[in-house]
């Protein structure tokens, strides 16, 4: 280790978050109690189909919920819905609404109400359709809570799910009409997606509507041969309350998927023959534009093929219009974004196929017409096209993988322009012409701002929120800058980090570390923009403390391009954990930091990082955290793990090699394990497995466990934290 410095380059990459010369401190009760970090976003902005007025909601304790109505020009605004207004309408008590949904034609305004979670995307509500000519209220359904509710084209219906069955309301008959009555919980499921393709497909609505308004395509989810995971929940009572729902794990049987197309005017419904061969995935389902052709993407259980087929939905025939191999993986969830264009003869698709993702323009019978994106970076989302005038608008990391920005570029993959300009995080939304914009800008050291600007003159209109009650607070508290750097491993890769000092750090002195991770695929850490999540103020009084915070984003991680994301391939923790211990060495020779006192930290993948770190690298780190870790990758589901993985029989290596639990006997160190006894994503299961072989081999360490808490323990986000900044102060 003799030239260790000479493969390791500090950037001059630094952000100026000052530091403030008030003394006041931050607390946990702060950040957890009091939340006076948090930060102010406009609620459920919409644009409307005029594009000079976009609506807003405003709450009153007393009177419900307000819609408003934003005038761009003038800044006028006013009222489109009352809370007081319908107190009447509604057995006398004021909406509160958590969110609304215009019909096409902006007549009528679906309302949503009394939302409750039932997995991280998935929830209930309750509905109504506020009639704007009538000044009316419809009750959707008597029949309870609703999910994935949408209105047809035309506006005169709106479809929903509803214990496992799809539904629609016809806003003239008043009357509710069964798609299917089949659904069963924990056997089967139609219109909505079963645990494993909401969690890692993001789908929740399994359902179109076709563009006439006379047909809707749906999946459904044969769960029968899906094993059960059962959580046990403790409220009292003298016998625990379970919940069992299907989980499939790496290997083991998925839900079998089908297509059916139902028809409006017949009452029927059709299934759809797919020509397809061994086991596979459909992570989307889309009308295109012509009323006549539906749209499924159709992924291989590897997820390295990936088909785009149309289908005819009078004759019930497919064809096969897009289709793409990769030697690893096809990430569908963060890439392969389609939009069928109203022109009926095209399609925008975007993929990682030349290596990085990009967007490309093709004939509505898949052939390639032209590669509208290329170069070393990658299109981050792609947020509108704009027809009439052919461009497309997407944010990127051209700038700085660090960095999001807006750009746009015409279908001939021409005359690219740039309409976001201040160093940092920008999200955009356009209104229906693509004459305006809104803007949410952050840094690192600017929280959000929301701008309206004009498209014409690239230059703001006027500011909508700027967050002036949160910089406020700030400037009371005493807060310390987030620097950025670079540095070269031994294998001369360069990866980015940043590190949080303590306030009136000095060179000369000694101070201990702490390594927060995640570094898990597709995510990224070090990014100029303001913290999303409340870790940062606990950070800021940990550096108050006199800890310094270190981060970097290891080999696999996002925004790099596929080559830098692939190499993690079959090998879940190597690289990860490679680069997360090169980083501490590296840390032991900076001359400020005590070379005795480094530990690090992380959640979910996070934590399966920090726990292998702290077995691996027992001779240069103090003490590990890990909160709801994933311990062995054959426990965790199959479309997260067999994407980087494939199967435990295909990678049985792959699966044991970087388990923490096949190193539980490596254990030397202070070791904190924390977890939620109702999660429903990394389960339980994992912590105590792990627990079990630490015991095994005669490991003393401490464990926490939150009972009835998920994956995220928001419920006790205060104790978590105390018991965390305990365990440090104490041990590290």
């Amino acid at each position: 280790m003799k030239n260790w410095r000479r493969y390791l380059i500090i950037a001059a990459y630094f952000f100026k978050l000052p530091v403030y010369g008030q003394t006041k401190d931050i607390t946990l009760e702060s950040i957890w109690s009091d939340h006076i970090f948090k930060t102010k976003f406009i609620e459920d902005l919409q644009w409307m189909n005029d594009g000079l007025h976009y609506t807003t909601q405003e709450v009153d304790i007393h009177n419900g919920s307000y819609i408003l109505r934003n005038n761009i020009l003038n800044e006028k605004k006013d009222t489109i819905l009352s809370g007081y207004a319908v107190l009447k309408k509604n057995n006398g008590l004021p909406l509160y609404i958590t969110t609304h949904y215009f019909s096409s034609d902006e007549s009528k305004i679906l309302l949503q109400l009394d939302l409750h979670h039932i997995y991280r995307r998935s929830f209930t509500s309750t509905y109504y359709i506020f009639d704007r000519a009538t000044q009316s209220l419809i009750y959707i359904s008597e029949e309870g809570p609703q999910s994935n509710v949408s209105f047809s084209p035309d506006g005169t219906k709106v479809a929903y799910t509803r214990a496992n069955n799809l539904y629609y309301f016809d806003l003239k008959t008043k009357k509710e009409i069964p798609i299917t009555t089949t659904g069963e919980k924990n056997k089967l499921i139609h219109g909505s997606s079963d645990w494993v393709y909401e969690e890692e497909f993001q789908l929740t609505k399994a359902y179109d509507w076709s563009t006439d308004s006379k047909k809707i395509i749906y999946l459904s989810f044969d769960e029968h041969n899906v094993k059960e995971y059962t959580i046990q929940l403790w409220r009292g009572d003298s016998y625990p309350l379970t919940y069992s729902f299907k989980y499939p794990k790496a290997g083991e049987k998925n839900s079998s998927v089908s297509v059916s197309i139902y028809d409006i005017e017949k009452n029927k419904n059709q299934p759809i023959s797919l020509d397809t061969q061994g086991e596979f995935y459909i992570p989307r389902v889309q009308w295109t534009a012509n009323r006549y052709t539906a749209s499924i993407t159709l992924l291989n259980r590897s997820q390295n093929k990936l088909d785009i087929i149309h289908i005819n939905t009078d004759t019930q025939t497919t064809k096969k219009v897009y289709s793409e191999i990769s030697t690893t993986f096809i990430d569908v969830e963060h890439s392969c974004q389609l939009i069928y264009l109203k022109d009926k003869k095209r399609y925008i698709y975007t993929s990682e196929k030349d290596g990085f993702n990009h967007a490309y323009l093709y004939t509505i019978d898949g052939q390639q017409i032209k590669q509208l994106t290329q170069g070393s970076w990658e299109i981050d989302n792609l947020l509108t096209i704009d027809e009439r005038n052919e461009r497309i608008y997407y944010t990127s990391t051209e700038d700085s993988h660090l960095e999001r920005h807006l750009y746009s570029i015409s279908f001939k993959g021409e005359n690219k322009q740039k309409h976001s300009f201040e160093k940092g995080t920008h999200l955009s939304k356009l209104n229906p012409t693509c004459t305006y914009y809104i803007n949410q800008y952050s840094s690192v050291d600017q929280p959000p701002a929301i701008t309206l600007y004009s498209m014409a003159t690239q230059k703001p209109i006027r500011i909508l929120e700027k967050n002036e009650e949160l910089n406020n607070y700030l400037r009371t508290y005493t807060l310390c800058k987030k620097e950025f750097f670079t540095f070269k491993t031994t294998i001369d890769t360069t990866l980015y980090g940043f590190l949080i000092k303590p306030p009136h750090f000095s060179a000369s002195k000694k101070y201990p570390v702490l390594v927060y991770v995640y570094g898990g695929p597709s995510s990224q850490l070090v990014k100029n923009e303001w913290n999303k999540d409340e870790n940062y103020f606990w950070f800021q009084m940990l550096a108050q403390k006199g800890y310094i915070i270190a981060c970097i984003d290891n080999r696999g991680t996002d925004g790099r391009g596929k080559k830098f994301k692939d190499l993690i391939y079959a090998n879940l923790g190597k690289y990860e954990t490679e680069d997360q211990l090169e980083f501490v060495r590296y840390l032991s020779h900076l001359p400020f930091v005590d070379t005795a006192r480094i530990g690090i930290w992380g959640w979910s993948y996070g934590g399966y990082v920090s726990s292998l770190a702290l077995l691996l690298g027992n001779d240069i780190l103090k003490i590990g955290i890990a909160v709801a870790p994933v311990t062995h990758w054959k426990w965790y589901n199959t479309i997260y793990t067999e994407r980087y993985l494939q199967t435990p029989d295909q990678n049985p290596t792959g699966y044991d090699n970087f388990s923490p639990i096949e190193h539980a006997k490596k254990l030397t160190k202070k070791f904190l394990l924390i977890h939620g006894t109702a999660d429903d994503n990394v389960h339980m299961q994992h912590s105590l497995e792990f627990q079990r072989a630490l015991i095994e081999a005669g490991k003393l360490f401490d464990c926490f466990y939150y009972p009835n808490q998920n994956h995220g323990i928001r419920q006790q986000r205060l104790h978590i934290y105390t018991l965390m900044t305990t365990f440090i102060e104490k041990n590290l």
